[in-house]
Order: C-alpha cells, then structure tokens, then sequence
C-alpha cells in the first residue's frame, strides 16, 4: 500500500520540478515581450512573442493570451489606423473589461459603423499584460492629436 503511494509522490515531485523551469522560461518571455510592446518595439516583441508561444504552458497563460491579442492588434494597426465593430480584433479586445472606457475618446462613427482605434487599443493591451504580470506600471500615454477649432466665418 505504501509502495504506490511513494511511486506517486515521486511521479508528482518530477512534475513539479520540470514544470519549474518551464514556468520561468515563460515567465521571462512574457516580461520581455511586455517590455517591448511598453517600448512600441515590433521586433523585439515579435522575437520574445515567439518563445512564449513556444513554451508548451503558454496554453494556461492569461498573459500569453493578452500577448496574443496584442500581436493581432498590432498586425491590423499596420493595415488601419482603425477596426471595425464587427471584426475579429474587436471581438477579441472587447472582451477584456475596461476596454470599452480605455478607448471612447477615440471610437469613431463613419455612416453607422463604429471604428475602434488599434493604437489605443494596443495601449490598453501592453497595460493589461504589464498588470497580469504584477507590474505596476502602465504604457506611456499616447499623445493626443489636436483638434480643430471651428470659426464662425
């Protein structure tokens, strides 16, 4: 009776050490590819995105999939300053709460259609993976484009 017993702690001691090593594999990804996309730096992010991608526990990662949001957010940002409502983008960043108060000042409707801005939108996402890492700090805050003043003319 003792025997399996002592067979499955051994079993769960190899588990929790190889998983060890793994986790901080991921962990250090994570936190580089956050940095980067803090940093507005595409290829440092793309090199770091691809080992926590690689990492067989990125699965069970609320950051990888934060990260993996941000990698499509930022590939429509390079097609369009903006994404539509009913696009896979908006699916998937609107889900996440707070997002919707993150980026009002920037929604625009164009004939009934409401677009969301993929800047803001990454900036949102790059704040939300430096908080599921248990970082403090957020992305810099996006400068604002003037707006013009209308004149009585």
């Amino acid at each position: 009776m003792h025997k399996p017993f002592a067979v499955l702690l051994i079993l769960l001691m190899a588990v929790c050490l190889t998983a060890a090593p793994a986790d901080d594999a991921l962990r250090s990804e994570a936190e580089a590819a956050t940095d980067a996309l803090l940093r507005n730096d595409r290829p440092a992010f793309d090199e770091h995105y691809a080992r926590v991608k690689a990492n067989p526990r990125a699965a069970d990662s609320s950051t990888a999939r934060v990260l993996d949001d941000a990698a499509l957010v930022w590939n429509a940002l390079f097609q369009s300053p903006f994404f539509a409502e009913g696009s896979e983008v908006y699916a998937r960043v609107s889900a996440y709460p707070g997002y919707a108060n993150a980026v009002r000042r920037g929604i625009l409707t164009v004939g009934g259609q409401r677009l969301y801005p993929a800047a803001d939108s990454l900036h949102f996402l790059a704040g939300l993976a430096a908080q599921r890492l248990g970082r403090s700090e957020a992305a810099a805050a996006l400068p604002r484009v003037a707006r013009a003043r209308r004149t009585k003319g």
